[in-house]
């Protein structure tokens, strides 16, 4: 019987990180914009770029997606990385990936 894969995965609006469990691979993925004249032109692009990673990456069979800092005080930013943990958790539910929260450190 093969180990699991699991994927860990630390999003933010600049990037993602995703480490595979068991092979000690780690994946980046930078999503930083360019040039977006609207903040749902920002989320497309992460959106985008995030489902294409996931198709060009082995299917795990879990991804640990880092939870929201509870702390933050940072008002529209917080929303805005609310948004982005969403898109996150879309892609994954698009490509048939299950997920877990996990809270942060």
């Amino acid at each position: 019987m093969s180990d699991a894969c699991v994927l860990g995965v630390d999003p933010s609006l600049t990037g993602f990180a995703a480490y595979e469990l068991g092979s000690d691979t780690l994946f980046e993925l930078a999503t930083k914009p360019k040039d977006f004249s609207c903040f749902p032109a920002r989320l497309e692009h992460i959106l985008r770029a995030f489902t294409e990673f996931l198709a060009d990456i082995p299917h795990p069979d879990l991804a640990a997606i880092e939870g929201m800092s509870m702390g933050s005080k940072s008002g529209s930013k917080s929303i805005e990385m609310g948004a982005v943990h969403q898109i996150a958790r879309l892609a994954l539910w698009r490509a048939g990936i299950d997920y877990v929260e996990v809270p942060p450190s």
